[in-house]
């Protein structure tokens, strides 16, 4: 779980700002809340702002942060991603850090990069104890292109103690020590279980931006919680009484707006991919096919011949199926969403930017309501959205409820804060006090 993220220097984030998944005092909506040990975690929080307030932003600032873990930097990563408005900015590091909750136990994990290098400048990675003290668990500092690593893991052998050693000191200045160990078999012994904690979950966060297709990704199958999806699809009121999933040529199904020298690329690939899968002890009945990030595919061999299996939708015909390009775009958005709704093997952070997108308020509300209802009890929902009608106490704690402005004074950079810092009572109907200004985060037009 998420407790707390922070970012410097990234885009409209100038100065550092902090985010935080921490639970207040407050007693409503105590489903909302997960207790571990003495402390009180949030299930979810929604930002508020207006456009260009930096919302979309933060969900990019904690997507560059994943990236860079899960690969390492590269000049197309750190170009311009600076505070723009003032130069300056392009020679000071951009810092990141995560306080989470993995396997067990608190953890920090951060880095510093340095824009003008495309280099880290420092990495670290500690655990947050009872106590309050922190454990180092390591610390990486960059000088001169040269790594210092500083560690108190307690080794169980010599040999993993100079494993560690060689690739924190050869560690490449553009990559996270992070990035390098979860490459790395040794960090599977028993030392290692912070590391490989931190990266667990670090994998188990997912970034939703207004074109990700969650109901394409491999671990997101619909066909694991078909049932379920057909009575979210009823539930949703999007007049659809069932998905079913027909099974086409794949070669037939590509011929659309792909060139044909790469559709037949494709399909050889995939008949490789399909032979070894069989030549497997425990083959899959689907593969999934992805094409360029936008197209994905579950296919399967019937014969000799390729079958892509594509969902269809009836709506009281079944002679008449709906392909999901003749769905409304609030329905499409909606299927690309419902994954969020399951329980999965391990929690997850959902970052959602534009929840609202193309979703009319009541679902935006009934969305929202359902995640709380139905998703894991450590799975957690952070949303980016427009749509006030939530700002209701009747459907979310103060707590939960963030907002972004520009600077009052400059109109440069970005703010962060929660509904908590104003004084407001439990009864107030707070949509018409953030329309009045009360709270900021609202356009400002220009009367001149």
């Amino acid at each position: 779980m998420l407790i707390r993220f922070s970012v410097e220097n990234f885009m409209s984030f100038r100065d550092r700002q902090i985010f935080s998944m921490a639970a207040a005092k407050h007693t409503r909506h105590p489903s909302h809340v997960v207790n571990i040990g003495d402390r009180r975690i949030l299930k979810g929080s929604f930002v508020f702002g207006a456009n260009a307030s930096g919302k979309s932003n933060l969900v990019k600032a904690i997507s560059f942060a994943r990236k860079i873990v899960s690969s390492k930097l590269s000049p197309s990563d750190t170009y311009r991603r600076y505070f723009r408005i003032d130069s300056s900015y392009a020679t000071k590091p951009g810092i990141f850090q995560f306080d989470i909750y993995a396997g067990g136990r608190y953890y920090s994990y951060g880095f510093a990069i340095s824009y003008e290098k495309c280099e880290i400048i420092s990495e670290w990675l500690a655990e947050l104890e009872k106590n309050g003290n922190e454990r180092v668990v390591f610390e990486r500092n960059v000088e001169d292109g040269r790594n210092k690593v500083t560690t108190s893991i307690v080794f169980s052998n010599e040999e993993n103690r100079k494993r560690f050693e060689i690739y924190g000191n050869d560690t490449a200045s553009d990559t996270l020590l992070l990035s390098e160990m979860r490459k790395r078999e040794f960090i599977r012994d028993s030392e290692f279980s912070d590391i490989t904690a931190v990266i667990r979950w670090f994998g188990n966060l997912v970034i939703v931006f207004p074109d990700t297709k969650l109901s394409s990704e491999p671990t997101f199958d619909i066909g694991e919680y078909r049932d379920r999806h057909d009575e979210y699809l009823r539930y949703f009121d999007t007049g659809i009484l069932k998905t079913e999933y027909v099974d086409r040529p794949f070669d037939e199904v590509l011929t659309r707006n792909i060139p044909n020298e790469l559709r037949r690329i494709i399909i050889d690939e995939t008949e490789k991919r399909l032979a070894e899968n069989r030549r497997q002890k425990n083959p899959t009945e689907f593969i999934s096919v992805s094409i360029g990030g936008d197209l994905s595919y579950k296919v399967h061999l019937v014969g000799d011949r390729i079958m892509a299996s594509i969902a269809m939708n009836n709506h009281g015909n079944v002679l008449e199926l709906f392909s999901i390009e003749d769905e409304s775009d609030g329905t499409r958005r909606l299927f690309d969403l419902l994954p969020i709704l399951e329980k999965d093997k391990e929690p997850k952070v959902f970052v959602i930017d534009e929840l609202d997108r193309s979703f009319h308020s009541k679902l935006v509300i009934g969305f929202v309501e359902q995640f709380y209802a139905k998703a894991d009890d450590n799975d957690q929902m952070i949303a980016t959205l427009h749509d006030i009608n939530l700002m209701d106490f009747d459907i979310l704690r103060q707590d939960e409820i963030w907002f972004i402005r520009k600077d009052a004074n400059s109109g440069a950079f970005s703010e962060l804060y929660s509904l908590n810092k104003f004084n407001v009572r439990f009864d107030k109907k707070i949509m018409k006090d953030y329309l009045l200004g009360r709270f900021g985060a609202i356009p400002s037009f220009d009367s001149h």
